[in-house]
């Protein structure tokens, strides 16, 4: 998922108990991540700290893995922040995205 060029779509199954998503980094310059993730109007769902990166076909990524049971559906967005070995989370992106349910594509 790209930060700050527009909105993704993620498409979620309705037997699905998880929603993965990959938050892309331009350079991997912590040792933890921390994602927040809102609703449009700015409520804060769910906070994930101490997440590690991982590079996938050679570029860093941060998964962060959102239980089904919170019912997303409609836009959101995460803010991803970096943690340095000492002082505050510093901000790296924001990341926009349409959940679709399974239900929510049918005819």
């Amino acid at each position: 998922m790209r930060g700050s060029l527009g909105m993704e779509r993620v498409q979620v199954p309705l037997e699905a108990q998880l929603v993965e998503l990959e938050l892309n980094l331009g350079a991997d310059e912590y040792s933890t991540y921390q994602a927040l993730l809102h609703n449009v109007e700015g409520d804060e769902i769910l906070a994930l700290s101490r997440l590690e990166s991982k590079t996938t076909d050679g570029q860093p990524r941060v998964p962060v893995t959102i239980p089904s049971r919170l019912h997303l559906q409609g836009d959101y967005y995460a803010s991803l922040r970096g943690a340095p070995e000492s002082g505050e989370l510093e901000r790296i992106d924001r990341y926009v995205f349409r959940v679709l349910r399974a239900d929510s594509l049918r005819p």
